[in-house]
């Protein structure tokens, strides 16, 4: 008598997508995540499963001396048009009346990471509002003029200028009490940035960063 065992999770093919996205092939590398997309049904296994860990890997290929500086900008290439092909599914996934805004500091150049972290929040139901380059006295406009549960920074590089923002924006959103979350490679290069200007939840991927703000503000409403 044989016993019945579930069929094994698909596995996101990240080396696949890197492989033609390196190779100058982003269309093919958009077409392996829309069929792991009907394979899998999940929005959140394309962005934090495939496209977040596409970034991940090509990173860790460019410090290994594996990949060079034009093979991640073709890489995030593909990842942008990948994002933008499945925002307007992810857009239809909105249920929440809840805002959340995404932004990145004066001077950062990468939105990459933003984006896919907003298309993250949009999938799981939240609406995201994304402010490329923004500073403390833009977001204390944009807080008076609507209502954000919280907000997400995404930073790469980080410089003296770059602190100096972020300190900003976290007193902005504070002095508003709501809540900062962080991420991007430049809170991973220097860890205790975090808690030297404020923020309030560090997130590594997209899926993280859902769950860690669904407790924050569980626990503030308590």
């Amino acid at each position: 008598m044989h016993g019945y065992s579930r069929p094994a999770a698909r596995r996101p093919p990240v080396q696949t997508f890197v492989r033609f996205a390196m190779a100058g092939e982003a269309a093919a590398a958009e077409a392996i995540a829309k069929e792991h997309f009907k394979q899998t049904g999940s929005a959140a296994a394309i962005l934090t499963d495939l496209l977040g860990a596409a970034q991940q890997y090509v990173r860790e290929l460019w410090h290994a001396g594996s990949a060079t500086a034009d093979d991640e900008y073709r890489v995030a290439m593909a990842i942008e048009s990948t994002v933008r092909w499945i925002q307007p599914i992810t857009a239809t996934m909105v249920s929440r009346p809840e805002a959340l805004l995404f932004a990145t500091p004066l001077g950062e150049q990468h939105t990459v990471g933003l984006r896919l972290l907003a298309a993250s929040f949009e999938a799981a139901g939240w609406t995201a509002v994304i402010c490329e380059a923004m500073s403390g006295d833009t977001l204390r406009a944009t807080l008076e003029e609507r209502v954000c549960a919280a907000v997400a920074i995404s930073s790469t590089y980080i410089t003296r200028a770059t602190r100096a923002e972020l300190l900003s924006i976290v007193r902005e959103a504070h002095a508003k009490s709501v809540p900062v979350i962080g991420g991007g490679i430049g809170f991973d290069r220097f860890p205790q940035l975090a808690g030297q200007v404020g923020i309030d939840v560090l997130a590594p991927d997209g899926r993280t960063a859902v769950i860690a703000v669904r407790r924050l503000l569980r626990g503030r409403r308590r």
